[in-house]
């Protein structure tokens, strides 16, 4: 004899009903608050608003609509050096970069505050929040900060910037909304699908495997 019989267990049909109900909801909950949980909204209203340097120009134009409504002690702008053969290279890095946008598209404050990072090879974000952390902690007494990031990086940032920033310091998050894709219906296009899962998967390193020390 080549072959024997055998008894297996197979679901019910209201077993299999239940699985595709369950299937179905966690799909939604993906599609539906991902991205609000990538690009939070959770100021402190600090006296310091720190800008991550790489902002597009959208970016750059709430932070200035920011200033005016809060009137912040000091406006940050941080960020590592800019990659080599760039057209922005001669800027040097990102925190002089996003000081000159500012100013470019209408600031009209003298609290701009450049903290400049040297390049490294990962942990961008990280390292950046430790040179802001460091600086405030030997030229100002200011220890709360709300942060301005990008959209879905938003959560990233807020998490490695709190890390760096602990426990001397109180950082908030202030998410700009990209006008790269729909947020609401970010699955509808590949930018929006691209960005999303790349921050997502991104968000569960920093906060699972990154290890500051």
């Amino acid at each position: 004899m080549f072959f024997k019989k055998k008894e297996i267990w197979v679901p019910t049909w209201k077993a299999s009903l239940l699985f595709l109900i369950l299937l179905i909801g966690l799909l939604y909950g993906a599609l539906h608050f991902t991205e609000p949980f990538l690009s939070p909204n959770h100021p402190v209203g600090a006296p310091v608003l720190v800008i991550e340097g790489w902002l597009p120009e959208d970016g750059i134009r709430r932070a200035i609509q920011l200033d005016e409504q809060n009137h912040y002690a000091l406006v940050i702008t941080a960020g590592q050096e800019i990659e080599k053969g760039m057209d922005i290279s001669h800027y040097g890095n990102y925190a002089e970069l996003g000081a000159v946008r500012l100013v470019a598209l209408g600031f009209k404050g003298t609290n701009i505050v450049k903290v400049p990072t040297p390049k490294t090879r990962k942990d961008r974000t990280y390292h950046t929040a430790l040179a802001v952390h460091s600086y405030l902690l030997t030229n100002a007494n200011f220890r709360a900060v709300d942060l301005l990031s990008e959209s879905v990086h938003s959560r990233r940032s807020w998490l490695l910037y709190s890390k760096a920033c602990a426990p001397e310091i109180k950082v908030g998050i202030i998410a700009n909304h990209s006008p790269d894709f729909d947020s609401k219906n970010w699955w509808k296009s590949s930018n929006g699908v691209r960005i999303v899962m790349s921050e997502a998967i991104s968000y569960l390193y920093a906060k699972l495997v990154f290890n500051p020390e």
